[in-house]
């Protein structure tokens, strides 16, 4: 007779498509113990599917029954109705699945899915444990002060309603401290990745370029929304006179063509390349990274950047700083200040000693620090934990 798993985890994240937080879900999915978790994915859908679709590789490339449900009513945008519906959507499919956990990852989620969750418990008498990572406080995000307010509650009634909260990044649970009963739920577990194959320099540039690049290749990977800070790296390109170097921006999201009708005007000629997939493979291009968040939870990008051992300029936010440590093994700004970043990226241009010294010191200590099987060590045993 087939024996079940003893924890059924329910992961609830509100898009499909692909960022960090995506990926936080699928790393932790897909290394559990297949003995002892049985996993769902639940997600709003988002017009791209990447997460469902590379969970579904991942299940016929590895006999692995990882299950998706795709959320009709859970959208990045707020419209009270809809969040009314999704909340009973999602109480559906915990009755349907009968979770013993329920993980919760990125804001809207966490606090439909927290709600729902405790309905779900008092309804039944049951105690299904509700977990939530903060990738990132939306009310950090450079908005109104209404929108900062409300999202400050949401955010605050997703961590009083979860029985554990995961910070990926010090600078939120430093927050979250300052909050009434949430510090003794809060713990810093860092995020961690795999070893990267990643394709040579001259493979990545014939890709990117068409031709075989022999300069200097500044870019960056990103979703293409306004937390990126994309604009300010465009800006400071507008500062920097060499024929020598070139730009490229690997990514795709809904600020793509403003930002491609600023690099007409500033004539920076900034390559666009849109969604690529696994593009951390292809980081052996750049000889300079750069990444001008304005709000951030700890990216892997940068984490990504070290094994690839690529001098970073990234900003002062969220977790960067985690990572990064300016002048020993990369260079940080502030955040929407485009100047500074011309100046950032002259330094390195002019002084390649540093570039490489900064970049090795990254290298060593990104694969130090940040090793998947500890995240998922410490993980679990949050999961196990009665």
């Amino acid at each position: 007779m087939k024996t079940s798993p003893k924890n059924k985890i329910l992961f609830i994240i509100t898009k499909s498509n692909w960022g960090g937080a995506q990926r936080y879900v699928y790393d932790i999915a897909t290394n559990l113990d297949k003995n002892n978790f049985e996993v769902v994915i639940s997600a709003g859908q988002s017009g791209d599917d990447k997460l469902f679709e590379k969970i579904d590789k991942y299940n016929s490339e590895n006999i692995s029954n990882i299950q998706t449900i795709k959320l009709s009513y859970l959208k990045k945008e707020i419209i009270f109705f809809k969040e009314i519906k999704a909340i009973r959507e999602i109480l559906k499919i915990i009755d349907s699945e009968k979770p013993k956990i329920i993980h919760l990852n990125s804001p809207k989620a966490s606090l439909l899915g927290s709600v729902a969750g405790t309905i779900y418990n008092i309804h039944n008498k049951q105690k299904i444990k509700i977990i939530q990572t903060i990738h990132g406080f939306p009310f950090l995000e450079p908005r109104s002060i209404i929108w900062k307010t409300i999202m400050w509650i949401g955010s605050y009634i997703s961590l009083l309603l979860s029985d554990k909260n995961i910070f990926i990044s010090k600078n939120d649970l430093n927050i979250s401290k300052k909050m009434f009963f949430v510090n003794k739920k809060s713990i810093f577990i860092q995020n961690g990745i795999s070893e990267i194959n990643f394709i040579s320099k001259k493979e990545t540039r014939l890709k990117m370029l068409s031709y075989d690049f022999d300069g200097i290749l500044i870019g960056t990977i990103a979703e293409l929304n306004k937390n990126k800070g994309i604009k300010y790296f465009l800006e400071s390109l507008g500062y920097l006179k060499d024929e020598k170097i070139k730009s490229i921006i690997i990514g795709d999201g809904e600020s793509r063509s403003e930002l491609e009708e600023l690099n007409k005007s500033i004539n920076t000629g900034t390559i666009f390349t849109g969604q690529v997939d696994n593009a951390y493979e292809y980081l052996k291009a750049f000889d300079i990274f750069v990444l001008p968040s304005l709000k951030e939870g700890l990216p892997y990008v940068l984490i990504e950047a070290g094994f690839a051992e690529l001098p970073v300029i990234s900003t002062t936010v969220g977790g960067i700083p985690n990572i990064i440590e300016s002048g020993i093994n990369g260079t940080l700004i502030p955040p929407k200040d485009s100047k500074s970043l011309a100046v950032a990226i002259e330094l390195y241009l002019k002084d390649d000693a540093m570039r490489k010294e900064h970049a090795k010191k990254l290298h060593n200590f990104v694969k130090e620090r940040f090793k998947i099987s500890e995240m998922l060590k410490e993980t679990v045993e949050i999961y196990n934990k009665s």
